[in-house]
């Protein structure tokens, strides 16, 4: 991670709240998550986990890596990665 991207996360990193963090934590073991399986692994309703990837994506924090399909609302849902901070695509940070 270059000086500025170190600058940019340690500011980011200072205005998440906790909900932001339990997130972030449980996107980074992993290859990306959907709503529905975020809310599983966060034992929180799915309706407390989609407004914080909707804060995290404007965050530049994660993005959309595609779609799953979804039994539970039989439709598609959108499936959600960290953006990789440095050359290898790894998110190093401290939380």
């Amino acid at each position: 991670m270059n000086p500025a991207q170190a600058k940019s996360w340690e500011q980011t990193v200072r205005e998440l709240g906790p909900r932001q963090r339990e997130v972030i934590d449980v996107l980074m073991h992993s290859s990306g998550l959907s709503a529905w399986e975020l809310s599983e692994r966060l034992h929180r309703f799915v309706h407390a986990v989609r407004p914080r990837l909707t804060e995290l994506k404007a965050m530049g924090v994660v993005q959309v890596a595609g779609e799953r399909w979804e039994p539970r609302t039989q439709r598609h849902e959108t499936i959600w990665k960290l953006i990789p901070w440095d050359e290898r695509g790894q998110l190093e940070m401290a939380i």
